[in-house]
């Protein structure tokens, strides 16, 4: 292993993304020393973990190599110059394998190109050394499959990860990578960056494209309600890569620009200069735990004493039962939409042929996936107008009522207890049961039993109507010791505000990410 240099005064894989790129800019550190300092990380921690499940090691070792020389050579590549990170699983490299922890794809041949977004990183100066854990399909909160097998939380490892994106989220807490890209349809990023302690970013519908990020269609640039978005452990990093992201060209550049706005000055120097709305419950729908109750409060606290303006009552004019069948209406089409044709055929007879009653259906322990198969395409359409009025709904709560960011939950519970009891109907003697088809597991959320799937109503809140929302750190649990984390659901495009908003709450009130005991 490459010497680290005596100037930098703690382990590398300790610093968040921004101070490993000025250290490295300072030639206090190389690309080959942190690369090095990270593969030894990953060698104590990671089987014990299980986060990353593919690693690139040699094409790394070169690459960082590489990139030293082109700095000492006053090359520079980009803004990530140097800076060794991993990807979630979904993401193709070329050479590499990408199976979604599907079981099927075992011996599918290794992607033939790198993903679009990956390939900006890596023009940017990136290194991606690796591939982390994900559920069949990129389709649970949690994260396990028979190709990969468990990712255990850093925190606790008899719980889980959270997913899809949880071996991203405990990668990132384990102090094994700096960096992630994820996705979020279900809460993908945002769940598992609660349960570990982390910031993820959901973000606005439709500005980061697709391509190479989906088995069935890498041509596809857009995927209904599917977004991806940067991981990290400081509210700094999430705004360093999706800087980064965004600066990418567009697969339609010829005719459409991508310009986020960024925070007006007054909202970068203090959190009394923000109107937040909470949204700390929604009962009997979506019940949350006491843990989580308390990580609002203190939340709340934390704002009120630095002057904000914060309001438990302020509500966007909708339905929030309409809004969470809209959702599950959509994520169904959306997630049959990569079913292969002999499974769909085989599914339309355990559907039932009356597509009227879609919803009920699915409340009775219907299918969603199979339920959304009799839908008509008026049903769709229908589904997709109810959609676009609570679209409006949201845009006219946060202009017309001066709203900066909502606050609430993202999970009734800090990290659950792995459960990977299946479906027995539907894949039997299988664990690879994708969270949306309900079957035996339930949520106990303080004594109230929830359907497992139900839990998705948080995070649908945002994905139904195209928001970005952020999960961040709020403390940690009084009775587990767990991370709790909760969501900053801002306006459509408002992505860099809930980033500030995210880091004057980490530096100011010192909702920060921390490092587990266990690997600490």
């Amino acid at each position: 292993m490459a010497p680290l240099p005596t100037m930098f005064p703690n382990p590398p894989h300790m610093a968040s993304a921004a101070d490993l790129l000025e250290k490295m800019r300072n030639g206090e550190l190389s690309s080959v020393a942190l690369l090095e300092a990270l593969l030894a990380r990953i060698r104590d921690h990671n089987p014990r973990l299980n986060a990353i499940v593919v690693l690139d090691a040699d094409r790394a070792r070169e690459r960082a190599a590489a990139a030293d020389a082109a700095r000492a050579a006053g090359t520079p590549w980009g803004p990530l110059h140097g800076l060794c990170l991993t990807v979630k699983e979904q993401n193709d490299i070329a050479g590499l394998p990408t199976t979604h922890g599907d079981p099927a794809r075992t011996h599918a041949p290794p992607a033939a190109a790198t993903d679009f977004l990956v390939q900006h990183l890596e023009r940017a100066g990136a290194i991606v050394f690796g591939k982390t854990n994900v559920p069949i399909s990129c389709a649970d909160v949690q994260t396990y499959n028979t190709l990969y097998g468990t990712c255990n939380n850093p925190w606790n490892e008899s719980r889980t990860a959270g997913g899809s994106s949880g071996g991203s989220a405990a990668a990132l807490a384990a102090r094994l990578t700096p960096l992630e890209l994820g996705s979020d349809i279900g809460g993908s990023i945002r769940v598992p960056a609660a349960h570990c302690g982390v910031f993820g970013l959901k973000t606005t519908f439709g500005i980061l494209p697709r391509l190479g990020a989906t088995c069935d269609a890498p041509h596809v640039p857009s995927r209904d309600l599917s977004v991806r978005g940067p991981m990290a452990r400081t509210a700094a990093d999430l705004e360093l890569m999706l800087t980064v992201l965004t600066s990418a060209p567009h697969p339609h550049a010829d005719f459409w620009r991508l310009q986020l706005p960024r925070p007006l000055p007054a909202k970068t120097q203090s959190l009394g200069a923000y109107r937040v709305a909470v949204w700390p419950s929604e009962p009997p729908l979506a019940p949350i735990g006491d843990e989580v109750a308390a990580a609002v409060q203190r939340v709340v606290g934390a704002l009120t004493a630095a002057g904000a303006h914060v309001d438990a009552a302020a509500r966007p004019a909708l339905d929030p039962i309409v809004s969470h069948k809209v959702y599950l209406q959509l994520l169904g089409v959306a997630q049959t939409a990569q079913t292969p044709e002999s499974t769909r055929r085989g599914w339309v007879p355990l559907a039932g042929t009356d597509a009227q009653n879609l919803w009920e259906r699915v409340e009775s322990g219907g299918p969603l996936e199979q339920a959304s198969l009799t839908q008509s395409a008026w049903q769709h359409a229908a589904a997709d107008r109810q959609r676009n009025e609570l679209r409006a709904a949201w845009r006219r709560f946060f202009l017309e009522g001066g709203w900066d960011a909502v606050l609430m939950p993202i999970y009734p519970l800090p990290a659950i207890a792995h459960d990977h009891l299946a479906n027995p109907a539907l894949q039997p003697g299988t664990s690879d049961e994708p969270y949306w088809r309900p079957g035996p597991r339930t949520l106990d959320v303080d004594g109230t039993k929830i359907p497992y799937c139900d839990a998705v109503f948080w995070a649908g809140l945002a994905t139904v109507s195209y928001l970005p929302a952020l999960a961040f750190p709020s403390g940690r649990g009084g009775t587990t010791g767990l991370p709790v984390g909760l969501q900053l659901v801002g306006p459509e495009g408002a992505d860099f505000l809930l980033i500030e908003l995210a880091r004057l709450l980490e530096t100011k009130a010192k909702f920060e990410c921390e490092v587990p005991p266990g690997v600490n």
